[in-house]
């Protein structure tokens, strides 16, 4: 049988430790797990309200201690979840650990992903408070998204390849019959459907090129000319719209290795983008800056802007808020 002292352990023959050391070294070890965590941990009183910080927090919201005790904590949680927080908030006072996902704003206003965990804080057999433990997930919530995007892509890819090798075969035959039939039918019918049947194979290899993206030719340069040659090929549908695009170039002839017929069509789907979005005119202005040997490109229109509920769905395959075009 093995008994224990109530006045201390025994650790060897020759030290021992007593209860007031064994409680020291407790406190100390909770200073370290407290001070010096990656994570954020908050203590809380049964309202909510902010007792204490360690220096993580303010890594991870840009709060200070200080400003986080003058803060109702509820206000930085993103609207659509602050029921959720408050649910497991009650379900902590009553002495159940929780576990759950929740989006905040940061001080300067950046949507943050966090992972919280809520512990019950007990003395005397009562919860006089909440631990909440925070991780930023952020960045892993949008390399998840990231890789998501990449396999719906991929999965696109097969699917169109498929769809175009389809409709290839039966658009050749159409070309051929149309060419044999083009000179007992009148000539205006016969361009017309040739032209359609053209517009078919364009949007076919547009196709193709989802699934076998096109060899990228490389080479050096200059953004200014690009861009110059995209605003003029675009000038007469600025016009037509009562638009005017206004550069300003400070690149200082700086050239870039990039595949120019790329770049232009970038710069053609941004600017006519913000053309659309000012169907009254207006103005776009690009600016494009040189600043340590790294170009910055920013267009700006005068249009409405995109709701911020669809922001999360930027670089969402073939997502459009733009109504169908009637034929």
């Amino acid at each position: 049988m093995v008994h224990h002292s109530n006045a201390h352990f025994e650790t060897d023959k020759n030290t021992k430790l007593t209860i007031v050391d064994i409680l020291k070294q407790k406190e100390q070890l909770y200073d370290s797990l407290f001070n010096y965590n990656i994570d954020g941990i908050l203590v809380l009183d049964l309202k909510g309200n902010v007792i204490d910080a360690n220096p993580a927090i303010e890594k991870i919201t840009g709060y200070t201690v200080k400003e986080l005790l003058d803060i109702e904590l509820i206000s930085s949680v993103a609207i659509e979840d602050i029921e959720r927080k408050i649910y497991h908030c009650q379900k902590a006072c009553h002495g159940e650990p929780q576990e759950y996902e929740l989006s905040i704003f940061n001080k300067i206003g950046k949507q943050l992903k966090l992972v919280v965990k809520m512990i019950p804080i007990m003395s005397q057999n009562e919860i006089v408070g909440l631990f909440e433990i925070i991780k930023d997930v952020t960045e892993a919530k949008q390399m998840e998204m990231m890789m998501h995007r990449s396999d719906k892509l991929s999965v696109i890819g097969e699917l169109a390849a498929g769809v175009a090798h389809e409709i290839r075969n039966p658009l050749t035959t159409l070309k051929g019959f149309l060419d044999l039939l083009s000179p007992e039918i009148n000539s205006k019918y016969a361009s017309l459907m040739q032209s359609e049947l053209e517009r078919i194979n364009t949007i076919v290899n547009e196709f193709l090129l989802l699934a076998k993206p096109k060899v990228v030719n490389f080479k050096m340069n200059r953004i200014s000319e690009i861009i110059s040659n995209v605003i003029f090929m675009l000038e007469p549908q600025s016009h037509l719209s009562n638009i005017q695009v206004i550069p300003t170039f400070n690149d200082h002839g700086l050239l870039v290795n990039s595949d120019e017929n790329q770049l232009k069509q970038v710069f053609i789907n941004i600017i006519k983008n913000a053309m659309e979005a000012m169907p009254n005119g207006g103005n776009i202005y690009i600016n494009v800056n040189n600043k340590n040997n790294q170009l910055r490109i920013q267009v700006q229109d005068e249009g409405c802007g995109i709701p911020k509920e669809k922001l999360s769905k930027l670089g969402d395959p073939f997502y459009t808020t733009k109504l169908t075009e009637q034929a």
